[in-house]
């Protein structure tokens, strides 16, 4: 069947795991699914999935040729009754919805009209886990893994929501999100600038690109908000900030960052160099505001690339190397480092939840903890070799 060349053997493949025993299945053009050897690079499991190939091929020859179906608008379609598509009709009118920042919503709406679309007139009721992970599959296959995560968080925010209401029959059912499969893992996380990738940043860059090294490492936000910083926020001690991720605009006063010293001096320069209150802190190349977060991480990474501080990476094979949020990381851990707790990084931070906040404080809570407790084990292994030392001497005769 391969014809002397290599057969790509990873199409059409399902992997489960039931009960803790792995599984592994390959997906039939109809979805039926038919058990493979675990071992892919055993005979067994080529020979298998050679045969379940040729089916599948066979079976797209033979099939009937059906008109194109185009996709159809669902999103000013009212559902009624017990469906997934009522239930979004409800969610949409849940507090937890209504809360939601119109940058939120654009995304949701765009999430729950994919799930509108595909699922719409299935019962809610009928969903389980099984249908979950089938459904999640299906959407990593024809989109992405996070386009599918979030149609699993989609089901599960509609189901919370109507959970309540007896018409869907839910009761005492449970989430059937609950041990779906994550179809979504971050391979490589952000990882804070080195000391030494800092010193050479800062030596080699531009100034535009020093003063935002500067911004999002020392006022410790995120990129999108440093770009829309104006001279205005800035008092000559610390600025003014109102994060555009955890903020649900309702605050009346924005948060107020006191400085660090090499930010400071940094801003009280632009300051003296800015002709109107109004202009942006950080401009590109063209003395232009950032369009966005996105275009101020890509002008980061090519610099570092074009002077070596990181690789490129191409789409079949992406380089994850230091990246511009990073710097919070720093400052995060920065700060950690202090031991002022997780109330202390989150009026640096601006983290809205305890979670990132107490993970960075265990961090450095555990880091300290473990220099004390070697200090003193340092002491022990000195005062052992003393107490040793004293007994071997003792132990030698004087001879006369």
């Amino acid at each position: 069947m391969s014809d002397g060349k290599e057969v790509d053997r990873s199409k059409y493949l399902y992997p489960r795991t039931i009960k803790g025993k792995p599984y592994l299945y390959f997906r039939m053009a109809d979805g039926a699914l038919v058990p493979l050897p675990l071992d892919r690079s055993s005979p067994e499991f080529r020979r298998a999935y050679d045969d379940c190939l040729k089916a599948r091929q066979k079976l797209a020859a033979t099939a009937p040729k059906l008109p194109e179906r185009k996709s159809i608008n669902t999103s000013n379609v009212r559902f009624i009754g017990d469906t997934v598509g009522r239930g979004i009709d409800v969610y949409k009118e849940s507090a937890d919805y209504r809360s939601k920042k119109p940058t939120s919503k654009k995304k949701y709406d765009r999430w729950l009209g994919i799930l509108n679309e595909k699922l719409g007139t299935t019962r809610l009721r009928d969903l389980d886990v099984s249908a979950v992970d089938v459904y999640s599959d299906m959407i990593a296959t024809e989109m992405s893994s996070s386009n599918a995560r979030f149609q699993v968080a989609m089901i599960s925010n509609v189901w919370d929501a109507c959970k309540k209401h007896k018409e869907f029959g839910l009761g005492r059912l449970h989430n059937p999100t609950i041990g779906a499969a994550n179809r979504y893992k971050v391979k490589t996380p952000h990882q804070p600038w080195s000391d030494d990738l800092q010193d050479k940043f800062m030596q080699l860059a531009p100034e535009r690109l020093k003063l935002a090294k500067l911004l999002l490492h020392f006022s410790a936000q995120r990129g999108g908000d440093c770009v829309r910083m104006q001279i205005k926020d800035f008092d000559g001690q610390g600025l003014w900030v109102r994060p555009e991720k955890t903020s649900d605009g309702t605050d009346l006063a924005p948060n107020y960052h006191l400085c660090p010293e090499p930010l400071r001096e940094a801003l009280e320069k632009r300051f003296l160099d800015s002709d109107s209150p109004e202009e942006f802190v950080l401009l590109n190349e063209r003395g232009r505001r950032w369009a966005s977060a996105n275009s101020l991480s890509c002008a980061i990474r090519d610099f570092m690339v074009k002077v070596g501080l990181r690789q490129k990476g191409s789409k079949e094979r992406p380089m994850r190397g230091p990246s511009m949020h990073g710097l919070r990381k720093n400052a995060a851990s920065e700060v950690a480092a202090l031991l002022v707790g997780t109330q202390g990084i989150k009026s640096v931070t601006g983290h809205k939840s305890d979670d990132q906040a107490a993970y960075y404080a265990k961090h450095a809570a555990q880091t300290a903890l473990n220099r004390q407790v070697v200090a003193k084990w340092n002491e022990a292994i000195a005062q052992k070799r003393q107490e040793r030392a004293g007994r071997r001497r003792s132990k030698i005769r004087r001879v006369k």
